[in-house]
């Protein structure tokens, strides 16, 4: 599996390739936005739910209450929950970063 893995990394962004619709055939069509929206942009911005699930973990060491039950963050976490906030913000920082700005431009 790790081998595999590793393949699939080096593989060449291509329609064949391509996760999601942005990346692939409607690319050229968002390609300014790309780093925020597509799903190899998005890696970079931490939407994995366990990835968000660790960041609220650490937060709440801190906190006298939470502290005592931290294995049961995850359960509070659905990625559901995590992937809905995750698309808003995503969606707001490529309107912020390049729709509006394009949108501005047409004037």
């Amino acid at each position: 599996a790790a081998a595999a893995a590793a393949a699939a990394t080096d593989l060449e962004l291509s329609e064949l390739t391509a996760i999601t619709p942005l990346d692939g055939r409607y690319g050229s069509r968002v390609e300014g936005s790309q780093g925020h929206i597509s799903q190899r942009g998005g890696a970079d911005h931490h939407h994995d739910v366990k990835a968000i699930e660790y960041v609220l973990k650490n937060r709440f060491r801190n906190h006298e209450t939470l502290s005592r039950v931290l294995e049961f963050t995850h359960f509070a976490c659905t990625s559901e929950d995590i992937n809905n906030l995750a698309h808003a913000l995503i969606l707001q920082e490529a309107a912020k970063a390049h729709l509006l700005p394009a949108m501005d431009k047409s004037r």
